[in-house]
Order: structure tokens, then sequence, then C-alpha cells
């Protein structure tokens, strides 16, 4: 079972046989850290020549969004397929941000990827700061009017969900041709939909039965006493769920005796992995439990889950108060810290 992690999941589409899968990276970086390596997903490291050059050569098979990053920034995302580019990057670090941002502030090549940076330059000014959702409303109408077919809306339209608002975002999706309506980043779309129906319709978190690293049965009913409840989705092969966890543990050594409980939910189909995790995370103080059925897993079917990390924070009635799904809303300390203050 192969984990999807929150920083940005690949639009699967099909590809034209016999077609050219090459491309051909042109780029020059401007850096603020000592850096010597340039990333991109699928593809070995190259090194960054003195004067800031390199060079980046690989095959793909389907168009999609690829991450590239040095070894000392954040990633920064592009729209891959086959031709040529020519880039122009920088490291950045932003008063507002911790760590290093690589933003790729030009590039040439095919259409669409031109498309996605612009749209990438657009994300990072925050459509303009101030009245962010007309700004967002008009780049998504006016590319709508340039092309209905392009593969890269649905990524572009899941990124700017929260912007735009459920009611939008499907007006938007209503205008895409046919055969993106099917894409993987709609149905997530699609699913938030119904999983926010569900909350508002159920407002209680349903219970499950699950076993605990001692082989005995857990519920969520058996919590008592507990006035705010993080439910964490996760898995041993799971990076971005794994680097998570340092951060929950300061949370609960801050608020577990002021009423926290922490629930880890593993989706693991291997125990052994699954208690290796555990201790090599240091993370079991608190409920762990598994379910060994992956992304089919009740709960993950649900609550329409597409991906990990995914949580969800309780209040002491159990009733759902935010959910962290890293697209539409973060769960933070802040959030907790109110719910116990309450």
């Amino acid at each position: 079972m192969k984990a999807l992690s929150f920083t940005i999941l690949l639009s699967a589409l099909t590809a034209t046989p016999g077609a050219q899968k090459t491309f051909t990276i042109h780029g020059s970086i401007s850096r603020v850290t000592k850096s010597k390596i340039v990333r991109l997903t699928g593809s070995n490291p190259v090194t960054v020549q003195p004067d800031g050059s390199f060079e980046i050569t690989g095959e793909v098979d389907n168009p999609t969004v690829a991450l590239i990053m040095t070894d000392s920034s954040q990633a920064g995302a592009i729209w891959l397929e086959p031709g040529n580019y020519s880039v122009q990057c920088e490291e950045i670090k932003r008063p507002d941000h911790k760590g290093i941002s690589f933003r790729t502030t030009s590039l040439q090549g095919p259409a669409d990827a031109e498309r996605y940076n612009d749209f990438q330059e657009q994300m990072y000014t925050g459509f303009g700061m101030v009245d962010q959702k007309a700004h967002a409303f008009r780049y998504m109408d006016s590319m709508l009017k340039i092309t209905n077919s392009s593969p890269i809306l649905p990524t572009m339209l899941r990124s700017v969900q929260r912007i735009l608002g459920n009611d939008t975002t499907h007006l938007f999706i209503q205008r895409l041709a046919p055969e993106l309506k099917n894409n993987p980043e709609i149905a997530m779309i699609e699913g938030s939909f119904k999983r926010k129906e569900k909350i508002k319709k159920e407002k209680v978190f349903e219970n499950f039965d699950l076993k605990n690293i001692g082989d005995s049965s857990f519920s969520l009913s058996s919590l008592s006493g507990k006035k705010a409840i993080l439910i964490d989705f996760w898995a041993s092969d799971c990076a971005p769920c794994r680097m998570a966890h340092p951060q929950l543990k300061q949370w609960y050594a801050k608020y577990a005796q002021k009423g926290l409980e922490i629930v880890s939910i593993s989706i693991d189909d291997s125990k052994e992995k699954w208690l290796k995790a555990i201790r090599d995370d240091g993370i079991g103080n608190w409920v762990n439990v598994c379910d060994p059925k992956g992304f089919n897993a009740t709960l993950m079917q649900d609550y329409y889950i597409p991906y990990i990390p995914f949580r969800f924070l309780l209040d002491e009635n159990k009733n759902i108060v935010l959910v962290d799904n890293a697209q539409d809303t973060w769960i933070t300390e802040k959030d907790i810290a109110a719910i116990l203050n309450k």
C-alpha cells in the first residue's frame, strides 16, 4: 500500500501511443542558500553550475504536476510534459513563512506549462491579496474562455476551491470539457462536497472499533472526559504524515493534561511497519489504532478521504469542529487551545 501525500496529488491522464516523451529544462537559479542541487519529481538530482545554470532531461509518460526544489528549499511546482523549457528560478526567504521557498519566476515552454506557471505566480501573490475571491473568479473565468479542455484546469480548480467556495467551484466544473470531469482532481473536489454535506448532516464523528497496538479493541465512544480529540489518519510510508509527528508530540505534551487526546488511525497493511513507525517516531503515548485496508478502510470511504495525512478536530461531544485536509482548512494549535479553553 502506497500512501498519498497532501503536498500535491498528480493528475492521471492518458498518454498518446508513440508520442514524444522527452523533456529538457534549461534553467537558471538565484540562491540564498549554499545548495548546489536542483531536484525534479521523477528525475535524478542535477548540479547547479557556478553561474546558477542547470539542465534537467528526462521522460514523462503523462502530462502532470511535478515538484521542483533545491536541497535547502521547500518545493515549487511546474506543469511537466514533453518539450523544451527555459526557466528562471529563485530561492526566497519570506518573512511570513518558515524555511526557504522555491519560485519559478519565468517559464517558456509548452503552452499549458506557461499557463500553469502564471497560475502559480498568481497563487504566490495571493491573487492580489485584496478581494481574493473576485480575483480568482476572474482568473478561472478567463482561463475557461481560452480553453475548457486543458489538463491543467482540474488541478487549478482544486487549488482555488478554498478561495472560490463550493458553489462557485461547482459552476466552474460544469464548464469543463466532458473528458475532464472524470479527472482524479475533480473526484477529490466532489468528494469534499460530499464530506461537508455528511458533516453538516451528522455533526458527530461516527463511532468505530479498531485494534490498538496491543491487539485490543478500541472504540471512539470509549473516550470520556476529553475536551478535544484530534483524529489523525496516516501510514508508515507517508513521509508528510511522519514529518508532522514532532508537531503532534509538542501539542500532546502541552495539552494532554488539559483535556487533549490524539487518536492516530493508521491505514498500514503491514502491522510490523506500523508498530516500527510508532516506536521510531515516539508517538506511543496517545491512542494508536489501525485499519489495514488502506484507502479502502471504512472511515476513509465514509469521509471521502483521498490522501493522507488527514485530520479531524472534535469537541468533548465528538462533534466535528474542524477538518484539516491541507487544502481547504488547517488545524492549528490556536484551534486546539480555543476548544480546551471553552
